[in-house]
């Protein structure tokens, strides 16, 4: 499964931070890891998806959705790290998507396989 996700990683300001930003996000909270990229930008590998960042702002993309054993779980390890975590669906019964938001605000759907 692919997902590309462009970043301006590129722009006069705020390179380092978001460059910091997506690693943090990506590799430290979602567990992936920054593999070797052909062109300027970073890639992350997260639980079998591939993420490009790169030219385009994040907004050119609406949606990544990342398969989890435990989305419960690994939303609350985003809310405790401090990311947007969204909840579709009835919280107090059992609800149907757990979703985030990363830095740049894509949202990130987290289903079970």
């Amino acid at each position: 499964m692919t997902a590309v996700l462009r970043l301006d990683v590129h722009a006069d300001r705020g390179i380092d931070a978001k460059v910091d930003a997506a690693r943090q996000f990506y590799c430290d909270v979602l567990g992936g890891r920054e593999i070797a990229s052909p062109t300027e930008g970073l890639w992350f590998l997260v639980r079998g998806v591939l993420v490009e960042t790169g030219h385009q702002r994040a907004d050119s993309l609406r949606l990544v959705t990342l398969p989890v054993r435990d989305p419960e779980a690994v939303a609350a390890r985003c809310w405790n790290a401090g990311y947007t975590v969204l909840v579709d669906g009835d919280e107090a019964a059992s609800p149907g998507t757990f979703g985030l938001l990363d830095p740049f605000g894509v949202r990130i759907d987290l289903v079970a396989p």
